[in-house]
């Protein structure tokens, strides 16, 4: 599974936006839960978003990739969640290179910061 984290603010509240790619159960994914003060996820209160799209046929080239991680803006903007459109984008390079194990954390300036894992470009 890919992770594409970026904390924001829902209704005034911290909360953290998980995105990506599952390439074990193929769907797109995006999770929203509170933060406490720590920046932690808060046990005590369901997540406000989880939602995913199964995938039949993983795309292999970025525009068809790129509409699935749209799907994703279209979960966060009737709840006025705004994340920097460069998440989108990372997230459709994690489908089209059917990534897993690879955390990227993003800060509301766009700096991306690579946690865990890398990802290989078929060109590398």
């Amino acid at each position: 599974m890919s992770q594409v984290l970026i904390t924001t603010r829902f209704r005034g509240d911290p909360v953290e936006v998980m995105a990506g790619w599952d390439r074990m159960q193929s769907h797109v994914f995006v999770t929203v839960g509170l933060l406490d003060d720590e920046g932690r996820w808060r046990d005590d209160v369901p997540p406000l978003l989880e939602a995913w799209k199964e995938v039949a046929v993983r795309p292999t080239e970025l525009p068809a990739a790129a509409a699935l991680a749209a799907g994703v803006r279209d979960k966060l903007d009737p709840m006025d969640i705004v994340v920097p459109d460069m998440l989108f984008g990372e997230i459709a390079a994690h489908i089209v290179l059917d990534a897993g194990n690879v955390i990227v954390r993003y800060d509301n300036d766009g700096k991306r910061d690579v946690i865990m894992g890398s990802l290989v470009y078929p060109d590398q």
